[in-house]
């Protein structure tokens, strides 16, 4: 945790309180003759952090009545929220410790008075917009939000294309190589094993040194439309192969209509690998 403990901001000469209420046990201090009520009795809301309310006498004779008890007419009384303005070193502190090893530029920031306390950015609270949401934990427990405007890079291990690749082309392994590139945390990852990449077609061109990102990819059809296919069909204990026609296409685990070469009748099974279909119970394949 980053605590800040710089900046402070005190209004020479006005009283510090912290919590949201001012009470008693804090206007003692500046008023002895409250010391007869109970510590925790309130006098009202505290002001906003890094703003001073002046409490007048006769309001402090007021809250004295109300409390069962007569002071003379005490003098006024300042009151501020002991607060800090944020400042770089200690937000880049607190980014770095959620993103070790991170390049973050720091931009613009929260310049309003915060409370003292703990300064967190979680991973989370980062935006792709390049607005990092954070928040102190002060003294009272609550967390107060603030932002950061960043930009933030990490290096990962990428896998790219090492050429033009034009849509419908399967990936060979020479096709693909690792590299280390800086990238916003957001950015979509690649496979960590370039292999699980070979194989897959691109569904738009993808240039040379472009990201190979599960969005760019997908799994070769198994079965296309016109295939020959070998169809193994189950019902119950009985088995039996035949083949068939796929009147169209699809991948592993989709469901095609196809054509029994035999007697002419359409019917539909699940692709189960290359050229081959399975199909459960009878459906319509006679």
């Amino acid at each position: 945790m980053t605590t800040l403990a710089v900046a402070l901001l005190l209004v020479s000469g006005c009283l510090p309180v912290a919590d949201d209420q001012i009470r008693a046990s804090h206007l003692v201090v500046r008023v002895p003759a409250l010391a007869q009520l109970p510590a925790g009795a309130a006098f009202g809301f505290a002001p906003r952090f890094g703003v001073r309310r002046l409490i007048l006498g006769i309001e402090l004779a007021a809250f004295a009545r109300r409390q069962g008890f007569a002071i003379e007419l005490p003098g006024e009384v300042c009151v501020v929220r002991p607060s800090v303005l944020l400042e770089p070193g200690p937000l880049r502190a607190a980014m770095d410790r959620a993103w070790p090893g991170a390049a973050v530029e720091l931009i613009d920031y929260t310049k309003q008075p915060v409370p003292l306390g703990d300064l967190e950015f979680p991973r989370l609270g980062l935006g792709i917009n390049g607005i990092w949401r954070g928040y102190v934990k002060g003294s009272d427990g609550r967390r107060h939000p603030v932002w950061a405007k960043v930009d933030v890079q990490v290096e990962r291990q990428t896998a790219v294309a090492v050429r033009d690749v034009n849509p419908g082309e399967i990936l060979k392994a020479e096709d693909i190589r690792v590299d280390r590139m800086r990238q916003h945390p957001s950015a979509p990852t690649t496979a960590e094993d370039p292999s699980e990449l070979v194989g897959k077609t691109v569904r738009r061109p993808v240039r040379t040194g472009t990201p190979l990102v599960a969005g760019l990819l997908t799994a070769p059809r198994e079965v296309a439309a016109g295939d020959k296919v070998n169809v193994t069909v189950e019902a119950g204990q009985a088995k039996l192969s035949l083949e068939a026609k796929a009147e169209t296409g699809g991948r592993r685990g989709d469901r095609i209509v196809l054509k029994n070469l035999a007697s002419g009748k359409r019917f539909r099974g699940v692709v189960a690998g290359p050229g081959q279909v399975k199909v459960e119970g009878d459906d319509g394949t006679n």
